[in-house]
């Protein structure tokens, strides 16, 4: 007798597909939110939103798009990332940026375009970090495309990456929101930032 052998697919942490990508988008534009919300003296030198926030910004959106094909593909009946309402995440990541955006603007306008602006002395880290999050998309796409992409190993593999990807990124926001503000010396995460962007950049493309 033959037949068809249908392989199951597992998503990471047992959630319904797309809730990893969502928690990492939602990490992703808190740090956003709270580094452009954060109080600063007067005296102290201007905050500019890092480079590698900038170039995870694209994973943000690329969420936004996964819903139509890789989260919820037509004629699949699935649940919606971490057992939301359909479309809330969605709605909660625009009236996020919509409301931080449109308040700073509202309490000083000058302020906001000085911590949206890179900071001049790191724009060198430009070519590394584009590199960096194109290759790690593309590879995590290629990856996404073998004929191992059902198979366990290949499953538990992403499993463990999405804790990986999710612990980096809660210590690049303790780094950024705890760390760096209490030092008396600069400290430049460039390494570690680089890690964090191909990892996350890898995983998206995995899963989109």
């Amino acid at each position: 007798m033959s037949g068809t052998t249908q392989v199951q697919s597992y998503y990471p942490l047992g959630l319904p597909p797309g809730s990893v990508r969502a928690i990492i988008t939602l990490m992703i534009a808190s740090l956003f939110w709270l580094l452009t919300m954060v109080p600063q003296p007067p005296e102290a030198p201007p905050l500019h939103i890092p480079l590698f926030l900038f170039g995870l910004l694209p994973m943000v959106l690329l969420f936004f798009a996964a819903h139509g094909r890789t989260i919820r593909p037509d004629g699949v009946q699935v649940r919606s990332p971490l057992y939301l309402p359909r479309g809330m995440l969605r709605v909660l990541l625009v009236l996020g940026f919509a409301a931080v955006i449109g308040y700073q603007y509202y309490l000083d306008p000058e302020r906001l375009l000085a911590r949206l602006t890179p900071n001049p002395d790191e724009l060198w880290k430009v070519p590394s970090l584009l590199l960096t999050l194109g290759l790690g998309f593309l590879i995590g796409h290629l990856m996404r495309q073998g004929p191992w992409r059902n198979s366990p190993v290949y499953q538990n593999m992403m499993a463990w990456l999405s804790i990986v990807a999710t612990l980096i990124l809660l210590a690049e926001m303790v780094i950024e929101l705890v760390i760096k503000p209490g030092l008396l010396v600069e400290f430049d995460p460039f390494t570690f930032e680089c890690i964090l962007t191909g990892v996350i950049s890898f995983y998206f493309g995995a899963r989109s």
